[in-house]
């Protein structure tokens, strides 16, 4: 979700996909339903979006630099400081004006230092007595828990292109097929909400499900960068193929696992044709620079700061509405102060 490109549309889309999230995200936060595409909620949408260009932009890194120290300092000075800067914020700023403790109680509570593993790719949503009367109670940044799959599947893309050029496409691929057959096989259960209980096993099943939900979407982005070594993706196919995916969905009674695995490879296949297209130029995001992390990071904690104040005040569109402002801000401050001077860092540092 968080390389950057020199590719011109990917900012667009990555920013678009941003944006599918915060809309998404307004809906649950003020206790409605979330609009669905594919039968997919927008915002995980939005996500799998991400994880379909950080595969293929991540891989192009990896082909062009295999060192693995040099390649792990680029993920993490990409992901880390802007990741640091959003849970120092929500801990020691946000959590004491939102708490219902008083300060003494916040500080001295060990949930509120337990939030701070969070930097550490650990994910903890609460902080104490936060947002305790808002419809997604108790909840401070739903978005993060993204960044560990994010992470895992960087540490799996050295580990598995051990063949040599277009050979690694049948390893991604095959990872592609397996993982979204997985994500079917829980999707009636967990996806559909029809467990509930809290055992270790449902646990584990749950974390299979939620990594397999998004990480298909990079194992197939991986397997299109490595299909197409050194040509760009043909927009035409990828485009025919991925309305061909949505026509399954909505005019045909299609095997869900058919449908499935044809989205996990359709849909990557259209973004990353479009974000290299050299025909289809989206506007040009240059002056105001890659805002989709910074967005991604700050929208939740503000969304529910509005809801804090107005739910049942306003529409779900003027929440929208309200939190586009703010977010941007946060998000223009954040890659103007943090995210690209550490992409400044990693050009001294000559790791590319």
């Amino acid at each position: 979700m968080t390389e950057t490109s020199r590719h011109g549309n990917f900012d667009f889309i990555r920013l678009t996909a941003a944006f599918m999230v915060l809309i998404g995200h307004a809906f649950i936060i003020m206790g409605k339903q979330s609009p669905t595409f594919l039968g997919i909620e927008i915002s995980v949408f939005g996500v799998m979006i991400f994880f379909s260009i950080s595969g293929y932009l991540v891989s192009e890194s990896w082909i062009r630099d295999p060192s693995v120290m040099r390649y792990m300092a680029r993920r993490s000075l990409r992901i880390f400081p802007a990741l640091v800067a959003v849970i120092l914020l929500s801990t020691f700023l946000l959590g004491p004006v939102f708490t219902t403790l008083s300060h003494h109680d916040y500080f001295t509570n060990r949930q509120t230092y337990t939030y701070l593993e969070n930097i550490f790719l650990v994910t903890q949503r609460s902080l104490p007595e936060v947002f305790k009367n808002n419809p997604q109670s108790l909840r401070v940044n739903d978005s993060l828990w993204t960044l560990p799959i994010e992470l895992l599947m960087y540490l799996f893309l050295p580990v598995l292109t051990f063949l040599h050029g277009q050979k690694n496409a049948l390893i991604f691929a095959a990872l592609t097929i397996f993982i979204s057959l997985i994500f079917t096989f829980y999707l009636p259960t967990i996806g559909g909400g029809e467990i509930t209980q809290n055992s270790s096993i449902y646990l584990v099943e749950l974390i299979i499900f939620e990594v397999a939900k998004v990480s298909m979407f990079f194992m197939a982005g991986v397997f299109i960068r490595y299909v197409f070594m050194t040509l760009k993706p043909p927009l035409v196919l990828a485009t025919s193929l991925f309305f061909s995916t949505i026509g399954m969905y909505y005019l045909a009674d299609i095997n869900l696992y058919l449908l499935y695995v044809s989205l996990a490879f359709s849909l990557p296949f259209f973004i990353n044709a479009l974000g290299e297209s050299p025909k289809v130029r989206l506007p040009s995001l240059n002056r105001v620079g890659d805002l989709s992390y910074g967005i991604y990071l700050y929208a939740f904690p503000i969304q529910q700061i509005i809801a804090h104040f107005f739910i049942g005040k306003i529409s779900v569109f003027t929440a929208i509405v309200i939190a586009v402002i703010p977010t941007a801000c946060f998000a223009y401050v954040s890659w103007h102060l943090l995210e690209k001077k550490a992409l400044i860092l990693k050009t001294k540092l000559q790791i590319g």
